[in-house]
């Protein structure tokens, strides 16, 4: 396992990457994700969190036009997630990182590089929902440009939470 983080954006001096999602991902997604610290940040990950659920979701998400999940790679190894989709006229974006990469910078440095894409959406406001009392998140989304607008509620299950409404104003 890759411990450690370095300036700019690699771990142990390997160069973070974006990928697509694949089956062989669902062991480690379920490895990373299945942890209560993970899990109850997010408004769609539950717990506990099945190898199932791993196939499930890369499976629906790969032939889901709309949703773009990526795999944020170190070498070899999944670190975390970021992704996209459209919420009405928004963009909407998300992530969740391994609890092992925390207080690391890879949260930051792969919502910059899913940002940075030339396939990334231009023409519409971006936002993201941040559950109250994760202030990592919103620390996240303030060093990539995102500033806060208004409170708002964000799914947790069948249920809603209350959350702050995050916009991109700047590149």
């Amino acid at each position: 396992m890759l411990n450690g983080w370095k300036m700019g954006n690699s771990v142990l001096g390997v160069d973070l990457q974006l990928r697509e999602f694949t089956l062989e991902d669902a062991g480690r997604v379920r490895e990373l994700v299945d942890d209560p610290s993970v899990s109850r940040w997010t408004s769609n990950i539950p717990y506990p969190y099945s190898r199932q659920n791993a196939i499930d979701w890369i499976t629906a998400t790969s032939s889901d036009p709309d949703k773009h999940p990526f795999a944020v790679i170190a070498g070899e190894e999944l670190l975390a997630c970021v992704s996209y989709w459209r919420e009405g006229e928004d963009i909407e974006i998300g992530y969740w990182v391994g609890r092992d990469y925390w207080g690391q910078g890879v949260g930051t440095r792969a919502l910059k590089l899913m940002l940075e894409r030339d396939d990334f959406p231009q023409d519409c406001r971006v936002v993201a929902r941040v559950k109250v009392g994760n202030e990592r998140s919103e620390g996240v989304l303030q060093k990539c440009g995102f500033e806060f607008t208004e409170d708002c509620l964000c799914p947790q299950g069948d249920d809603v939470v209350d959350a702050r409404l995050f916009v991109l104003t700047k590149s």
